[in-house]
């Protein structure tokens, strides 16, 4: 026995391995919620555990078989040694088996019902129980197989199960034969069995304790090593015949088993039998086709299939489902939308027997894995099994299973190169056939990063390209890593030359993947969509690429920049747009993380990495020194690798994803190495080379020492490369994850980094430049913005300077507000550059586009918050505020945005109250002309009512903080301090006009102001009296109880400042005076005093004017005349005469004025006359009855052609009558309502109205007068005429359309002001006098424009070229028939139009009108063509009637202007003239035509295909200009100045040069052709097809006789091409890997 003691120590163990073996639904099967493959190493320990117990008993096994001891016999004598006979129970094949494989208790049977089955041989097949329950298979019409041999009888089964038997002594046969002979009658079935049959015999079917205990026999066989031995024949014809099993329940499932009735439970039963019986079937064939050193001939393909397809659909209809609630929903369980997101994780098998079932595919697919190891299977075995494990990846709850799969997929994709490709494709197809609300779920949990997760998709794709590293095969000797390298450790093979090929069939597999998932998102199918998909991998990628233990991350991420870049450039036809547009988003997020990345990362792993050299005593001081990252030594660079590696290698012990990222890593290195050595002899040295050359090649020498250098090193790390480490070498200390990581991304910024961010940026430059398409090139200023907001610094360099700068002028609106979003960021990142870019951002507060004018005012608005004390924030406030005559939503901004800066309430001790006085005086000072914004800003505010309260408050601070400062500048008003004091006066004020009540309490500081001298001072003084007395006039009222001194002096003062010389000034200290005395103190004495003064100067010199006889006065005389005249008219404005009472000894009455200022109107003076018509208009304002005898006076004056200063004066008393006595009110009070429905009817009753009918024809009249002060005060009579609604508007519609076009900004805003609101309310008006406005406009701008200068019909503006008449044309536009007939009626103009220069100003026009939709450009282009054609013909067969009457023949065959000249004599061009110019008018419309395609980007076979008859819904389609430029109109303006130089006709040469000129372009307008339609027959809606998708159906118009010859040839040409086309586009295609190896190695 003590030979033995050993065996018995051994066979002792066996006693405890049932103990020790865990049960299938302890191994992981039913795992915690969630649970995946990343958090599924558990499962691996268990696996290790389970395994170390499987060797100790294949240990002992073996042990009894050497020494010749039975292991029944052992155990039972051990057993009896110990006095007691307790039974083994051990697990075989799902089968509990006890004490010497014997019988298990009965008690122990009814624990696990479903473990032991009966056999499904020895069911009846008539049972009626089972009716309705066969299996499909067993349907009629199907072939059953007869596989046994007639003659042979049945063997006899064994009813309990047999004990192997081992005994040395026996043959292999006899050994076979005893094992699975016993179990199975091999020889009652045919040496051939055929496994295509669809249906298999009862009788040739075992039962499932037979498959048991064969499945049981092959592994102790395999464990002994006995299955190699027995003859292959054989055991094929056991697999065959255990094949027959799987065939019996390939498709069986357990759907159909899911009732709770008995019979269905016993179906049930009949069902998992037989499932169970083909599960250990396959086990067992694949044990021995598995089996160690098992030849290839075993491998029975049919068998393999036959495997792989019953566990393919046992896991998808069984297993699945069970474990993955969407799973079930996919199976019809329940509908998908039932599901709960809440419960699909947490989904779990109610049954054991589905535990058990995938306990054993889950070994199934273990041994399928040994199998793909082992043997070399066929392509289409390879793909079914690739399919097999790549479905479980996408079933939450099946992390062991996954774990297994992974293996699988790892052997297939490291083993069949040509396979790779579909296997990726096939994890890209089972992605996008999952349901939506699988697609973007990350269930792969990253290690030491709770809460990250990525995509299933993402680390399967990794990992398999990862594990494909293919590694020497010879046997390396294991060395230390503090150890160098010995002689002879490694054999004569060139390791460097392995690994590199691996690498670059690995980044082929890589470019092949990515290709393929980018050509799916670029090309639309029906099929799902990929867009989501390849953003989910971006966002995984970026992610990973920041750990060590997927380094493959980063290289997928520079490849697939390069193939977006790629293919953003080179895409065809097919190519969606929309992807183009999401490829430059990709572009712009991987250069953003990228760099983001850099800078947050960057310093702090170089620093890391300095310690970690630091502590291998390695000399850092080139890295503290600040050099790049590319600049490590190469002692840096080995101790980082060799770091890298042994944390990698160690980490494989527990997760394999560690250990082959080490592999990847050092393949990578080994290519790197690789690559520079083939870039150093690229270009290798000349025989004869000067001195440059031979240090060149001093250089290539030491790159390849180093190469070499770095080679051997390299090749020494293959031996941590082998196998997992354990442990760590002597005096080597392991990294921990966070050093990893920062070496990692040190070694990426080294390699790949900086060159993927400079490819990202070239890339999106290049489509922002280079880009013909808006909206492109829209996407691309977004994605740079992207980057900005990681590196604002991006926009210091010249290359994306000079593209922003350019795309702010770019021709489509949305480009130019992308661009200026990117000044917008970089200006608030960078205050100091805010000086450089203010002249950008003010000039797009004048943008056409009112999205750019937003952007513009929101960026300052942020500057002005950000920096208040900038020295720019008051001229961007200046800026800001002139918009708030814009559009509504342009004013609700800039409304919203002073709130914020201005009038947002603070606390009282708030030190930004001072800051926000400072910042409105400044604002005030800047705009000192122009404060009207002010008032509207003020009462647009107060007029919200959600915060007019809070403005309020605001006001009130802002005022009280006024008066301080105003105090402060009283003790000073010399120097500067004048102008400070004119902008708190100012501020002031118009803080008076909208709320006065605020300065009530400051009424006193004011008075003082008014006593200051204006005589011989600055004007800001004469300003600062003004700005006073009128704020005065405005509080007084309201204040009580004042003192008297305090009014005393008031009026003192006022009366002061009526004797000052300055007219504005007298106008507001009589205008506050008045004010005073009418409501406060009455006293009219001083009044009176003041009246009899300049009253009694004006009685004393009207005898003196009527005995001068129109001699001249003195000058003092008529300054002393003019001063009266203007203060008695004012007087007589603002007091009435009765208070006043008797001057000079008469009493005053407005008759007595009246023919006193009459008579001064007389005056031969104009300065006399044109102050008594001013003193006429006051004296009227107050008496409105003396205007009728006025009427004739003003009727002689605007009739004069003479004195302009007369003219205004006339038209600004009316205007100032319409103002005080009309009827309507004043548009600013109410809107809309100033346009009173009375304006239809003629007979509007008030002298307002009668004295505007009257009058309306001269104040029009005048709009165009030459003076531009008469204009201008025309202009206002027009804007108070129609805001009061005194006449008809129509008739003055055409001259308020003309004064739209005025050059000033304030007029001009007001005109478009006042014109839309009447269009909104009478919206055919405009419609109707549209042409008649362009007539005015015309008349208008050639009174605007310079002596003899040439009107244009555009004006250039900060974002281009635009129409005079714009906003015309705006308002007309969006109504289809109104739009067609003002462009209809302009273009037809020229037929009868004689007038050249306003021809070219209706051509101008119409080429520069801001076209939105298709449908625009497209029907001015018809109307051209069909009008200059109209043209055309008659002018020329006019030009040919003179020419032959002139000659006496026609002229047609002439063919030059010489010969012309040669054939016709001498006669007077004037006959010429108006044939010229209407030849002209048809080259114009041509040049307008050409300008529109050109400039609109439209094809002559889509203008071709165009037609007014389609629906509007086919053009109503978005078009922008592909540039900006004007109508080129050189040749008009040059026959206009030789019209004007020609008095007597033109040149008689220049006469025919127009005529053969007109006759060409006749002939192109006939026989164009356009290039685009080469398809002949085809129809025009298939020629007019685009990339704007424009479709019509009509047929196309053949060309025209003339050019037939020509367009066949081209036709012909186009088709010889195609074919070269087709093989050019083929050769593209198959060159794109080339073309993507060469990028990436350009980069």
């Amino acid at each position: 026995m003590d030979s033995n003691s050993g065996i018995v120590g051994v066979v002792s163990a066996l006693s405890n391995l049932a103990a020790d073996l865990p049960e299938p639904a302890a191994i992981g099967v039913a795992s915690a919620p969630g649970e995946t493959l990343a958090n599924s190493r558990g499962f691996q320990a268990d696996l290790n555990v389970t395994e170390d117990l499987i060797a100790r008993t294949s240990n002992a096994i073996r042990g009894c078989e050497s020494n010749g001891i039975d292991i029944g016999e052992m155990h039972q004598m051990l057993l009896r040694s110990r006095g007691a006979v307790p039974k083994i129970k051990i697990n075989v094949g799902g089968r509990a088996v006890e004490g010497g494989f014997g019988t298990i208790p009965e008690e122990q049977s009814k624990e696990k019902p479903s473990r032991r089955r009966k056999s499904s041989a020895s069911q009846p097949k008539d049972d009626s129980m089972f009716e309705g329950h066969q299996d499909e298979s067993e349907s009629k019409g199907k072939r059953t197989a007869v596989i046994r041999k007639k003659k042979k009888k049945k063997h006899k089964r064994r009813s309990q199960d047999p004990i192997l038997v081992v005994d040395k002594s026996e043959t292999e046969d006899a050994y076979f034969e005893s094992n699975i002979g016993s179990l199975i009658d091999l020889e009652s079935y045919e040496d051939d069995i055929d496994l295509t049959v669809v249906d298999v015999s009862s009788d040739d079917l075992l039962s499932h304790d037979v498959t048991s205990s064969v499945l049981a026999r092959v592994k102790s066989m395999r464990q002994s090593n006995h299955l190699r031995k027995i003859p292959f024949k054989k055991l094929v014809h056991l697999i065959r015949i255990l094949s027959l099993q799987i065939i019996d329940s390939k498709t069986l499932s357990l759907s159909d088993t899911a009732s709770d009735t008995s019979e269905s439970q016993q179906w049930r039963q009949v069902v998992l039998d037989r499932i169970y019986r083909s599960a250990e079937a396959a086990l067992s064939v694949l044990c021995i086709m598995t089996a160690p050193k098992m030849t290839q001939k075993v491998l029975v393909e049919e068998s393999v299939d036959l495997i792989v397809s019953f566990a393919s659909f046992q896991l998808k209809n069984n297993i699945y489902p069970e474990y993955d609630a969407l799973c079930a929903a996919i199976a019809g369980k329940k509908k998908e939308g039932a599901v709960d997101s809440k419960k699909r994780g947490k989904k779990r098998p109610t049954s054991q027997d589905v535990v058990f079932l995938c306990s054993q595919m889950m070994e199934t697919v273990t041994q399928i894995a040994d199998l793909v190891e082992r043997h070399r299977l066929t392509f289409s075995c390879v793909n079914q099994i690739a399919s097999l494990g790549i479905q479980s990846f996408f079933v939450e709850n099946m992390g062991p299973l996954q774990l297994r799969s992974l293996k699988v997929i790892r052997s297939i994709f490291s083993q069949y190169e040509v396979h790779r490709e579909y296997i990726l494709q096939e994890i890209l197809n089972s992605l996008a056939k999952l349901p939506t609300l699988k697609r973007g779920s990350r269930n792969y949990e990253l290690l030491d990063s709770p809460g990250s997760a990525i995509q299933m998709m993402t680390a399967l794709v990794l990992q398999l390209v990862q594990s494909s590293i293919a590694i020497p095969s010879f046997n390396v000797k294991r060395r230390k890593l503090t150890g160098g390298s010995k002689e002879g450790d490694i054999d004569e093979l060139d390791v460097s030359a392995v690994m590199a090929t691996s690498f670059s069939q690995v980044m082929q597999t890589i470019r092949a993947f990515l290709r393929t998932f980018v050509n799916r998102c670029g090309i639309k199918t029906d099929d799902a969509d990929y867009r989501p998909l390849l953003e989910n991998f971006i966002v995984d990628l970026l992610l990973l690429v920041k750990r060590p233990e997927w380094p493959a991350a980063d290289v997928f991420l520079h490849q697939l920049s390069l193939l977006l870049g790629h293919f953003l450039l080179s895409g065809g036809k097919n190519v969606e747009m929309g992807f183009k547009m999401t490829a430059i988003e990709h572009l712009g997020t991987i250069a953003s993380a990228t760099k983001a990345g850099l800078l947050s990362n960057g310093q702090k792993d170089k620093d890391v990495v300095i310690k970690i050299l630091q502590k291998n005593d390695v000399d850092s001081s080139s890295l503290e020194d600040g050099s790049d990252h590319d600049e490590l030594t190469e002692v840096q660079r080995q101790c980082l690798q060799r770091q890298l590696l042994q944390y990698l290698s160690n980490g494989g012990c527990t997760d394999l994803s560690f250990f082959f990222a080490a592999r990847f890593f050092l393949a990578q290195w080994i290519d790197n190495n690789k690559a520079s050595v083939d870039r150093a002899l690229k270009e290798p040295p000349t025989e004869t080379m000067d001195d440059a050359a031979a240090f060149e090649t001093s250089q290539t020498s030491e790159i390849l020492d180093v190469a070499s250098q770095r080679k051997d090193f390299l090749e020494d790390l293959v031996d941590f490369v082998k196998e997992p480490l354990h442990g760590t070498g002597i005096g080597v200390k392991l990294l921990s994850f966070e050093e990893a990581s920062s070496v990692a991304r040190f070694f990426s910024y080294c390699h790949l980094v900086q060159r993927r961010f400079d490819y990202c940026l070239a890339k999106i430059l290049h489509a922002c430049k280079e880009s013909t398409v808006t909206g492109l090139r829209t996407k691309s200023l977004r994605s740079l913005s992207t980057i900005l907001s990681a590196d604002s610094s991006i926009l210091t360099k010249p290359d994306v300077q000079h593209s922003v700068h350019m795309k702010l002028k770019d021709p489509a609106t949305s480009v130019r507000e992308a661009a200026l979003e990117i000044v917008g960021k970089y200006v608030l990142a960078c205050p100091s550059l805010l000086a450089h870019y203010y002249a950008m951002l003010s000039e797009r507060l004048h943008d056409s586009g009112r999205s750019v004018r937003k952007r513009a005012i929101a960026i300052m608005r942020d500057v002005c918050l950000a920096h208040p004390s900038d020295s720019k924030v008051p001229e961007m406030c200046v800026s800001m505020v002139k918009r708030i005559n814009d559009e509504p939503s342009i004013r609700k901004l800039v409304s919203k945005t002073f709130h914020q800066l201005w009038f947002s309430k603070l606390d009282e001790k708030d030190a930004s109250i001072d800051l926000r006085v400072h910042a409105i005086l400044e604002t005030i000072s800047a705009c000192r002309w122009d404060q009207d914004w002010f008032e509207k800003l003020l009462e647009n505010l107060l007029n919200d009512d959600a915060q007019s309260t809070s403005v309020l408050a605001s006001c009130r601070q802002i005022v009280d903080a006024l008066a301080k400062h105003l105090l402060e500048c009283e003790r000073d008003a010399k120097g500067s301090s004048q102008k400070r004091l004119l902008a708190c006066v100012t501020t002031l004020h118009l803080f008076a006009i909208c709320t006065p009540q605020l300065l009530v309490k400051h009424v006193a500081l004011f008075q003082p102001f008014l006593t200051l001298n204006c005589e011989d001072s600055p004007i800001e003084v004469s300003e600062v009296v003004r700005r006073t007395a009128l704020t005065l006039d405005l509080i007084v009222p309201l204040a009580e109880a004042l003192s008297d001194v305090f009014l005393a002096k008031l009026e003192e003062s006022l009366v002061r400042v009526m004797f000052s010389k300055i007219r504005l000034v007298i106008a507001s200290g009589i205008r506050c005076l008045g004010t005073v005395v009418n409501k406060v103190t009455k006293n009219y004495v001083i009044v009176r005093d003041a009246f009899e003064k300049f009253y009694g100067c004006l009685v004393k010199a009207r005898s003196a004017v009527q005995k001068s006889s129109g001699q001249p006065l003195d000058p003092s005389a008529k300054s002393s005349i003019v001063r009266s005249l203007y203060t008695v008219g004012l007087m007589c404005n603002h007091f009435n005469l009765k208070d006043v009472g008797h001057i000079c000894g008469e009493k005053l009455t407005p008759q007595r004025l009246l023919e006193v200022f009459s008579d001064f109107s007389r005056s031969a003076d104009s300065g006399i006359q044109v102050r008594a018509f001013a003193g006429l208009g006051f004296l009227c304002r107050r008496y409105p009855e003396l205007l009728p005898s006025l009427e004739d006076m003003y009727m002689i004056a605007l009739k004069s052609k003479g004195n302009a200063e007369l003219k205004q004066r006339v038209i600004e008393n009316m205007t100032d009558f319409f103002v005080d006595h009309g009827d309507g009110q004043d548009s600013s009070e109410s809107g809309d309502a100033t346009l009173s429905d009375k304006v239809l009817h003629k007979a509007k009753s008030g002298q307002c109205s009668s004295l505007a009918e009257k009058f309306g024809s001269f104040i029009r009249t005048a709009a165009l007068y030459p003076v531009a002060s008469v204009r201008n005060a025309a202009a206002n009579a027009i804007f108070a005429i129609l805001k009061r609604g005194l006449v008809h508007p129509l008739e003055f519609i055409s001259f308020l359309i003309a004064l739209t076009t005025d050059v000033d900004p304030k007029r001009k805003a007001e005109a478009e002001e006042l014109l839309t609101k009447l269009d909104s309310k009478y919206p055919r008006f405009v419609q109707t006098q549209g042409f008649l406005g362009m007539a005015r406009s015309f008349a208008y701008q050639r009174v605007l424009a310079a002596k003899d200068a040439t009107v244009r019909g555009f004006v250039k503006s900060v974002d281009g070229y635009k129409a005079v008449c714009h906003h015309l044309y705006t308002l007309l536009r969006d109504n289809r028939q109104q739009r067609r007939n003002f462009l209809g009626s302009l273009v037809r103009s020229f037929q009868k139009e004689t007038e050249l220069s306003r021809m070219l100003f209706l051509a101008d026009n119409l080429a520069s009108f801001s076209y939105s939709l298709m449908d625009e450009p497209l029907f001015v282009v018809q109307q051209l063509s069909t009008v200059a054609a109209t043209i055309a013909t008659k002018t020329i067969a006019e030009y040919s009637d003179v020419l032959a009457s002139l000659c006496g023949r026609k002229v047609d065959d002439v063919e030059t202007p010489d010969e012309l000249s040669s054939v016709v004599p001498e006669f007077d061009t004037k006959k010429l003239t108006n044939s010229v110019v209407a030849g002209h008018s048809c080259l114009l419309l041509l040049s307008v035509k050409a300008h529109i395609k050109l400039v609109y980007g439209l094809s002559e076979g889509k203008c071709r295909a165009y037609s007014t008859a389609e629906k509007a819904k086919v053009y109503d389609k978005l078009i922008a200009r592909k540039s900006e430029r004007p109508l080129d109109a050189t040749e008009t303006v040059i026959l206009l100045e030789d019209l004007k130089d020609g008095k007597d006709g033109l040149n008689r040469m220049k006469t025919f040069h127009y005529y053969f000129k007109l006759k060409q372009s006749v002939f192109l307008l006939e026989s164009t052709v356009s290039d685009e339609e080469d398809e002949g027959d085809q129809t025009v809606r298939a020629a007019a097809e685009d990339d704007e998708g424009l479709i019509v159906k009509k047929k196309p118009r053949r060309s025209s006789s003339s050019t037939s010859g020509a367009g066949i040839k081209k036709r012909r040409r186009s088709s010889a091409t195609s074919g070269k086309s087709a093989k050019k586009r083929k050769q593209t295609a198959d060159d794109d890997d080339e073309e993507m190896e060469e990028e990436d190695d350009a980069d």
